[in-house]
C-alpha cells in the first residue's frame, strides 16, 4: 500500500515528492524512525498484539520512506557503494534470485552426501544461484519483457490523476 501511494505522488506529485524526499530533515527523521521503530519491534516482541502491529506499521512506512530517498538518489560515498556494477547487476537479476533461491537447494541435494564444510555448500548455492538467475534472465525475462513493451497501452498526455 505505501508503496502504492509513493508510486502515486511520483507520478502525479512529482514536484512534491521531491521536495518531501529532498529535504534533510526527512532524511534524518526517516532513518532515525527506521531505527527506533526497528528497535522496538526487537526488543518487545512479547507486547500486546495492538502494540506490537503499531510499531510493524511504523516501521513499514519508514521503510516505505527509505524507498523514497532511494529513487531521489544518494549522494557521496553511500551513492558510490550503491551504484557499484556488481549490486546493479545484483539489482537487475533480484526477481530471478526470488524465484530461485528455494529452488536451488533441491537441485543441489547430492552435494550434502558428499559432507562438505557449509561455507562450501553456501558458496556453491550462491553461485549455481546467480549462473541460474543470470540465464533466467536473459533467456525468459528480457524476452517476455520486449514482447509485453509491443503490446503495451500508452497512457495519452491528457490522462489525469484518479480523482
Amino acid at each position: 500500500m505505501y508503496g502504492a501511494l509513493l508510486a502515486y505522488f511520483l507520478k502525479w506529485k512529482e514536484a512534491l515528492f521531491y521536495q518531501i524526499f529532498s529535504s534533510p530533515i526527512a532524511k534524518y527523521l526517516i532513518i532515525i524512525g527506521l531505527l527506533l521503530s526497528y528497535s522496538w519491534v526487537l526488543i518487545s516482541p512479547n507486547s500486546h498484539f495492538y502494540v506490537w502491529v503499531f510499531f510493524r506499521t511504523l516501521f513499514e512506512i519508514f521503510c516505505a520512506g527509505l524507498s523514497g530517498l532511494t529513487v531521489i538518489g544518494f549522494k557521496g560515498g553511500i551513492g558510490r557503494i550503491l551504484e557499484n556494477r556488481w549490486l546493479l547487476r545484483g539489482g537487475v537479476l533480484s526477481y530471478a534470485i526470488y524465484l530461485l533461491h528455494n529452488f536451488v537447494p533441491g537441485i543441489l541435494m547430492g552435494i550434502k552426501k558428499l559432507e562438505l564444510p557449509l561455507f562450501f555448500n553456501l558458496l556453491v548455492y550462491f553461485i549455481v544461484t546467480i549462473i541460474l538467475s543470470e540465464l533466467v534472465h536473459r533467456l525468459v525475462e528480457r524476452p517476455v519483457r520486449k514482447m509485453g513493451d509491443r503490446f503495451r497501452l500508452e497512457l495519452t498526455k491528457e490522462s489525469s490523476p484518479p480523482k
